[in-house]
């Protein structure tokens, strides 16, 4: 584009004039035939560093005195010039509308006339994020600055036209630190930098302005550190600065940082650019996403919904106990899994010491809900069109007889003596293998499956569809890894040279996806550790479930399952070694091999909202493991998956009200029916206590808490045993039996109903934490109608268990005290 005005730095008072009226107008400029720019206008610098030709931006200002003044200068160079100038009138006031300023660095500094993969701010693409009837976005940032910069160059124009109602965002401390650590390694110095942003942020509080102190994001190698660093650049003197000068933190270091960790294996890496720090178009408009998100916080009341039951304690009310279990409770379709590759693993039929009653005495099975094993494909498979389902029979009959469901890993390949698994038959019929060095001993070449061919494809997919056939909807199969690809299936060949290189294409690996999905309509299937990036979202996004391997020893590798989670479906996870081996070994450095311990266990399932996970992979089924760890393992058994503890449960004559808990960590992936129910002493039901109450899949989310009311119809007898029940509502094989799930509280039956016992009064009825003689005294001033005298919980003193206070209370409240003294 041509030159429209051009302007030279040896000119003074060289300035392109424009008569207009007052009003607030916006500006929008493209720069001619130079190297970089900065517009400024009304005697006060507007745009920074516009760099190369035809460059575009707009900026927001009053202009009071009927004309704008408009000229470019400084940048590079010693010519500058303006090709076009578009003047919007917004308004015919003089005061502009809130506006969010940014003074910032490179990582947000706008970018004129590069590529997408080039070095972008997310101060650029801000606006896209902001409702811009209500603000402006004004980015003040230029790449290389420090505080000091900013502060003596570029704040002038925030300080100039700031206001109150505007919002500041500091975002520079990464070159001051920079700066700081070339002169001293050890002990970086902040108080240059503490110095400027103090003086910043009193200067725009003093105009009214709410400021924001930035904590820049990291660098992409940090997700690869444990334990993951906390802070970066001079995160500390941010802290103090806020502290002091009463300012707002809007952290980017630590969100950044676990959406790099979540998506380590999806887009990340397409978020940097080559040096690892700056960010390039995508990034810098997912950083503006964030921004906004951080900034504009939803209302956390949201719509307050009024409680529906808000006057059932305003009758006479029965209150029941509700102490959670103290104990590890397993449950069904969530927990730990114990690997076994024979039934006489299970039940030791045969004098496996480590069995389900074996002479080892193993009482790690009293906490494991699910067994897994690894079939072979040529095995099940052994001529074309016929099957042998005999192992996995075995398995599920072992399986069902302890009360155990079982997950099927079928094994195509295995690099440990190059095992191949896949049926000869299907290479008589012409499919072909890979071939490669070995990544161990590159001089030794190495055969496996090509596992692209369409032969070998449509083998895997036969077989699928008869697996399917036989086992999908089957109750004791828990769960069925996808593992068409790949060394042991998991869609890697790390053994070989080449690894990668050796998987089949995007749309192959989708379109087994597709099959599998369509052929198991009711079992979960799961992609294995190393499916990962686009095959991963893609696998979430048609509900597949996801495992991870690689657990406590890789470090982080946990974070790569939360998207599972997100997705609202089921966590799988297994370690990267038997706890033995992880618990010995020896760190070199942040980025090595992570140590197994009690605090790392927890921290792996916490963060990846586990549902089901390996207790461990040793061969004498977990036996150390558990007699080493039981604590910490019974603690987290509760955590797995959902937990349901009820936290309230009180009854006004023929209506009980339940409030429930889910205190694990994800919700329970299968249909629930809640009931209440009649028993009789020995907890076998009599009759319902109104109708069940369906809880859907997925839907009792971890940390949620709900209500449910039943209605008993028809006259209650005044001794009647009142239970609580869950029930798996898509298992027929427990179809009329006993309830399967059970509640996470004392007075659980083994018959896994939970008794509702009526709550025993503490005698504290001066709530004061103590059961004292001054509660006796309250209770008589309180009877004998003392002015005044008020009881904080007068359910604390009703000793007769009748929902009334009296004399009665009082005399066997003075009996307990006597007790006590």
């Amino acid at each position: 584009m041509a030159d429209a005005v051009r302007f030279k730095s040896d000119v003074p008072n060289h300035i392109f004039n424009v008569d207009l009226p007052k009003g607030v107008y916006k500006i929008t400029v493209t720069t001619g035939d130079v190297k970089s720019t900065i517009i400024s206008a009304e005697g006060v610098s507007q745009l920074f560093f516009l760099t190369g030709s035809n460059a575009t931006d707009s900026f927001t200002i009053p202009v009071t005195d009927g004309q704008l003044n408009i000229y470019a200068g400084s940048g590079v160079g010693t010519e500058f010039s303006l090709s076009t100038i578009e003047i919007e009138q917004t308004s015919t006031g003089t005061t502009t509308k809130p506006t969010i300023w940014i003074g910032g660095d490179s990582t947000a500094a706008s970018r004129y006339n590069v590529t997408e993969d080039a070095v972008h701010g997310w101060g650029q693409f801000l606006p896209d994020y902001v409702d811009g009837s209500k603000y402006d976005v004004r980015n003040i940032s230029a790449s290389g600055i420090t505080s000091s910069d900013l502060n003596k160059a570029l704040f002038g124009t925030i300080e100039h036209y700031g206001k109150s109602g505007d919002i500041l965002l500091l975002a520079v401390g990464i070159n001051d630190y920079t700066k700081a650590y070339s002169a001293n390694p050890a002990a970086p110095d902040p108080s240059s930098y503490i110095e400027n942003m103090t003086d910043m942020v009193q200067r725009a509080k003093a105009k009214g302005m709410t400021v924001y102190l930035v904590k820049q994001h990291g660098q992409i190698n940090d997700t690869g550190k444990y334990p993951l660093p906390k802070s970066r650049w001079f995160s500390d003197a941010i802290d103090e600065i806020a502290e002091t000068e009463q300012a707002v933190v809007l952290d980017l270091f630590r969100p950044w940082l676990e959406l790099s960790l979540e998506n380590k294996y999806f887009e990340m890496e397409e978020y940097y650019t080559d040096d690892y720090l700056h960010l390039n178009a995508d990034g810098a408009d997912k950083m503006a996403e964030m921004v906004s998100e951080l900034l504009f916080l939803p209302n956390e009341q949201g719509n307050i919904t009024e409680d529906p039951y808000k006057d059932f304690d305003t009758t006479s009310t029965i209150y029941y106990q509700t102490e959670e279990s103290g104990e590890p409770v397993s449950n069904p379709h969530k927990g730990f899994v114990m690997t076994a590759y024979t039934p006489d693993m299970i039940h030791s039929s045969n004098g496996f010491a480590y069995g389900i009653g074996g002479s080892a005495n193993n009482h790690a099975w009293d906490v494991v809900t699910i067994v897994s094993g690894s079939p072979k494909w040529c095995d099940l498979n052994p001529a074309e069109g016929v099957y042998n389902w005999d192992e996995i029979d075995g398995m599920l009959e072992a399986c069902e007889q302890h009360g155990l469901t079982y997950g099927i890993r079928i094994m195509p390949y295995s690099s440990y003596l190059s095992e191949d698994y896949v049926p000869q038959w299907i290479y008589d019929k012409g499919a072909e293998k890979n071939k490669a060095p070995l990544r161990d001993d590159p001089s030794v070449e190495t055969e496996f499956p090509k596992w692209d061919d369409p032969v070998y494809l449509q083998a895997h997919k036969d077989f699928t569809k008869a697996l399917a056939e036989k086992y999908d909807g089957d109750p004791r199969v828990e769960f069925i890894d996808i593992r068409p690809f790949g060394d042991y299936g998991e869609w890697h060949n790390s053994f070989a040279v080449g690894d990668e290189k050796f998987m089949p294409a995007l749309d192959i690996q989708k379109d087994m996806l597709d099959f599998y999905r369509e052929a198991f309509d009711e079992t979960t299937i799961v992609l294995p550790s190393n499916a990962r990036g686009k095959i991963y979202q893609y696998a979430l996004s048609i509900g597949i479930a996801k495992r991870d391997d690689g657990l406590i020893s890789i470090p982080n590798a946990e974070w790569s399952l939360r998207p599972a989670y997100k997705a609202n479906l089921p966590v799988l996870g297994e370690n990267y070694q038997t706890y033995t081996w992880m618990k010995e070994t020896v760190r070199e450095n942040e980025y090595s091999y992570v140590n197994w311990t009690p605090e790392h266990f927890c921290e792996i399932i916490e963060i990846s909202h586990m549902s089901i996970y390996a207790l461990d992979q040793d061969s004498n089924c977990s036996y150390k493991f558990y007699k080493e760890q039981k604590e910490v393992i019974d603690e987290m058994c509760n955590r797995l998956g959902y937990n349901f503890t009820v936290t309230s449960a009180k009854r006004n004559d023929n209506q009980l009200l339940v409030t429930i808990k889910n205190t694990g960590l994800a919700p329970a992936f299968f249909n629930i029916d809640l009931c209440a129910e009649i028993t009789d002493k020995y907890s076998n039901k009599l009759k319902s206590f109104g109708e069940p109450i369906r809880i859907e899949k997925g839907s009792f989310h971890d940390e949620e808490e709900k209500t449910f009311l039943f209605e008993y119809d028809g006259t209650l007898p005044e001794d009647a045993i009142i239970c609580l029940a869950m029930y798996d509502s898509d298992n027929p094989l427990v179809t009329g039996k006993n309830p399967t799930i059970r509640f996470d509280n004392k007075n659980t039956l083994s018959t896994n109903r939970l008794q509702l016992v009526t709550q025993a009064p503490n005698g504290d009825v001066n709530a004061d934490g103590t059961f004292n003689i001054a509660d006796a005294v309250a209770l008589q001033k309180w009877l004998l109608g003392v002015p005044d005298v008020t009881l904080a919980d007068w359910r604390a003193g009703n000793f007769c268990n009748d929902n009334r206070l009296d004399i009665f209370d009082l005399c066997i409240m003075k009996r307990e005290l006597l007790k006590i003294n």
